[in-house]
C-alpha cells in the first residue's frame, strides 16, 4: 500500500457541518415554515371554507391556502362560501361575508 505524502488536512469541528451527522431533525428557518400561499386574497374573491372555530366577538374562523378567514354569522362545522371583503397587509387575515345562494 503506498502512503499518502503531503500536508495532513486538519478538520477544525467548529466549521464543519455538525447538522448533517446530526440525529436530531434540521430546524428550519421562519421563512420555510411558513406556508407557502399560492396566490394571495384579494376583495371580491369567493372562496370556499371550513369553520372550524369562533373568534372572542362570535365571529366564524376559518383557513384558506394558509390565510385565516373571519366571517360573521357562521356556526362552526359548517362548509361556506364567503366573499372576501378586506385583507390584511400581511395577506395572513381576511374578512368576509358569507355568499349567498
Amino acid at each position: 500500500m503506498a502512503r499518502r505524502r503531503g500536508k495532513r488536512v486538519r478538520r477544525d469541528v467548529y466549521s464543519s457541518n455538525i447538522q448533517r451527522l446530526s440525529v436530531y431533525p434540521n430546524p428550519r428557518s421562519p421563512r420555510e415554515s411558513r406556508p407557502q400561499a399560492v396566490r394571495q386574497l384579494r376583495p371580491g374573491d369567493v372562496v370556499e371554507i371550513r369553520v372550524v372555530e369562533l373568534d372572542d366577538d362570535g365571529r366564524g374562523i376559518g383557513y384558506y391556502k394558509g390565510a385565516r378567514v373571519i366571517v360573521d354569522d357562521v356556526e362552526p362545522g359548517i362548509q361556506v362560501k364567503v366573499r372576501i371583503s378586506r385583507v390584511e397587509e400581511s395577506g395572513r387575515l381576511a374578512y368576509g361575508v358569507p355568499e349567498s345562494g
